[in-house]
């Protein structure tokens, strides 16, 4: 009887043992792919925290991390930032744009070297950093990026869109803290933008730089002040009718330009800018409207004003612009006010109201700058306007440029299928005038037409 107990017993110890080695042995399998999963997980979570996930990009912590940690202790960082971008996604949706930056992305890498580290830093901005990489070499590089974005339109739902981008560059050497070269490109990067589209910009720019935004916030308190005493005169530039010379209708651009202390002219040139960068252009907007609008002119003459984007999406001026209108000696019939291409396209809601309020008093309108944006010919259906003004960019080399002459010939048969009119901007001289004549430009504008002057100041009471 004992012995039967002692069997069992010894059955039992070396059933709890095989139980024990096999929960042993299945916790060591089930622990191993825990490990082996945790590890995938961890590796695709750490590859996630460093990746753009729409382009597959370096994020900017990714971008940083391998900068941070690279070998090369030379090379050069590449801040590039797509000019007007906001407009693609406002015109076709925030899904087109991310297939634009994909597409891009793509662009990037497959002409980039294999070395160079690209990143999407967020929005439309990218970073690259090309190692061991020289200041000459790296501007030889943003200027075939440039061309890449530029050579090749995108197209989408029936728009074409020109592309376009500025780029800041910052060199890296030995003493150089990572964190300083994204800085100094990012900050070149805005210089370039200041420049205008598609231009490239350095780092070594940054002290030049510093001047101008000095001397712009000089001017950005001094006008407030000349505004205060009417420190402002109001001229204009006739144009020519190159179809119809013998018209007894002229047409005008009002301009401004400001008086300094000693009573000289200073060019808008001066003063614009800095008007326009801090926030003041809408004031100056005000001044030139009302003085216009509100004092005598001649009769005969189809005057234009230009208007600003803040006017532009400004209600109240609006309001107030009505009533200018309605008071004035003018008739609404020979009032035109300008709006550039890049503002009317940027805020289309403000812009068909703006047009609309004002078309029922008369008023005209002309869409300035065409040409040098995204020009989507379509999206004029939509713009009740009545001229086009082309960009002088292609004007200047009208007579030594065969593509200038394409383009300009492109957009005279697409104002004429819409029926609107054609001015051209800066004529200098009379061949320009005479090749413009013959493509059927209505009018022409500039130097060779009319030097800018004094507008005068009638007498009410003759």
């Amino acid at each position: 009887m004992i012995a039967h107990i002692d069997t069992l017993r010894i059955q039992r110890l070396w059933l709890l043992a095989g139980a024990t080695l096999l929960c042993l042995t299945l916790s060591g399998v089930l622990a191993f792919f825990i490990t082996r999963n945790s590890f995938k997980v961890s590796k695709v979570l750490e590859h996630r925290s460093k990746h753009d996930p729409l382009t597959g990009l370096l994020n900017r912590h990714g971008f940083e991390n391998e900068i941070k940690h690279h070998t090369s202790k030379t090379g050069a960082l590449l801040f590039l930032d797509l000019d007007q971008f906001k407009l693609v996604n406002d015109l076709c949706g925030h899904s087109t744009g991310d297939d634009l930056l994909t597409l891009l992305s793509q662009r990037f890498a497959s002409s980039l070297p294999d070395t160079a580290l690209i990143a999407r830093l967020g929005g439309d901005e990218f970073a690259i950093f090309l190692p061991t990489c020289s200041k000459i070499l790296a501007e030889d590089a943003a200027q075939k990026l440039l061309t890449l974005i530029q050579n090749h339109p995108f197209s989408s739902q029936g728009r074409l869109f020109a592309l376009n981008g500025s780029i800041g560059i910052s060199i890296l050497e030995e003493k150089t803290h990572y964190k300083d070269l994204i800085a100094r490109a990012d900050t070149a990067c805005y210089i370039a933008k200041e420049r205008g589209t598609g231009h490239i910009a350095h780092s070594s720019d940054m002290d030049y730089q510093h001047e101008q935004l000095q001397l712009s916030m000089s001017w950005a308190a001094k006008i407030p002040e000349m505004l205060q005493h009417n420190r402002f005169v109001l001229f204009y530039q006739k144009m020519e009718n190159l179809q119809d010379p013998a018209t007894t209708t002229g047409h005008a651009e009002i301009l401004v330009r400001g008086i300094d202390e000693d009573g000289q002219i200073i060019p808008p040139g001066v003063f614009l800018p800095a008007a326009e960068r801090f926030h003041l252009i809408n004031r100056i907007d005000r001044w030139v409207a009302q003085s216009a609008l509100q004092r005598q002119l001649p009769a005969n003459m189809l005057f234009s004003i230009n208007l600003s984007a803040p006017s532009l999406a400004d209600a109240a001026f609006l309001e107030t612009l009505v009533e200018w209108v309605k008071t004035s000696t003018l008739l609404g019939t020979l009032i035109c006010f300008e709006v550039t291409e890049t503002i009317a396209m940027t805020d289309m809601k403000s812009a068909k109201r703006f047009i609309s309020t004002l078309r029922a008093l008369g008023c005209r309108f002309a869409l300035d700058d065409f040409g040098c944006g995204f020009s989507s010919f379509s999206y004029l259906k939509d713009l009740d306007v009545d001229y086009l003004k082309i960009d002088g960019s292609m004007i200047r080399n009208l007579e030594r440029n065969e593509s200038d002459v394409a383009l300009v010939t492109a957009i005279i048969q697409m104002a004429k299928a819409l029926k609107l009119r054609t001015i051209a901007e800066f004529v200098e001289n009379d061949t320009q005038r005479e090749i413009l004549r013959t493509l059927g430009v209505d009018y022409a504008q500039g130097y060779a037409i009319h030097k800018p002057e004094a507008l005068p100041i009638l007498d009410p009471e003759k």
